[in-house]
């Protein structure tokens, strides 16, 4: 019974992933898309691409000078931004603050990254998860929470 119920757990989480998020291969990304994607990063090699459906965007992974890079567009090629692993020690001093302030700061943080809009503006990413529920934080540089996925 025990096995039952882990089993069922299991699969539901799996369904849950695979329903919000999709691999690709190369020739099932729109042309718009790749186009896009090689005239800002010409020669770059992308491991992996995902279509992103909840929020209709694809997403190509790739990695450039040693950091773990992800590009996302909409499904019309236009250009949203670029999310850049980075370790936590590289987050500014005042979004560190803040996310220690937060509600979130007791969640175990899953992953941090740089996002560079298409305006320019910078971003960063706490990715943080409690009891199977994952949230995103999007802080400006100076610590203001502007969005939260």
């Amino acid at each position: 019974m025990r096995f039952r119920i882990l089993f069922s757990a299991c699969l539901m989480s799996i369904i849950s992933l695979s329903a919000t998020c999709q691999e690709l291969s190369e020739n099932d990304v729109p042309d718009a898309v790749r186009n896009s994607f090689y005239e800002l990063y010409p020669n770059m090699f992308v491991y992996e691409w995902e279509l992103e459906k909840k929020e209709n965007v694809y997403e190509a992974e790739f990695m450039n000078k040693g950091k773990e890079m992800e590009a996302i567009f909409r499904p019309d090629g236009t250009y949203i931004g670029t999310e850049i692993d980075i370790e936590m020690d590289d987050i500014p001093s005042d979004v560190k603050k803040a996310f220690s302030q937060s509600e979130f700061a007791k969640w175990k943080i899953e992953d941090t990254e740089e996002f560079h809009k298409k305006e320019g503006e910078k971003l960063y990413i706490i990715e943080v998860e409690k009891r199977k529920r994952k949230v995103k934080l999007y802080y400006t540089k100076l610590g203001k929470l502007v969005q939260t996925k």
